[in-house]
């Protein structure tokens, strides 16, 4: 399975779970992971003692400049609309 390195490099902002069914996604619908650019934005408010994680994942398909953004973290649906993205081609 293709490790998606800036995903799983900011793991503290979304879960393992989500990542695992991203880079799932991409092998189980044929996507290289090389093809896209991922940056993870934190969006935390951190200024409450009890706070929900909360970021912004922009993903940008290279070959044609396409971008998407997803809000990830506390009670988000990410790696759903992401494989929801992809299956239906938006990045093509």
């Amino acid at each position: 399975m293709a490790v998606i390195r800036a995903l799983r490099d900011n793991d503290k902002l979304i879960d393992n779970s989500e990542i695992e069914d991203v880079e799932k996604a991409f092998e189980r619908l044929g996507y290289s992971t090389d093809d896209f650019d991922f940056k993870v934005e934190d969006n935390t408010d951190y200024s409450f003692v009890l706070h929900h994680i909360k970021s912004t994942v922009h993903v940008t398909f290279k070959p044609k400049g396409i971008k998407r953004s997803y809000q990830a973290g506390h009670q988000s649906t990410f790696a759903a609309e992401l494989e929801r993205d992809l299956q239906s081609g938006v990045f093509k």
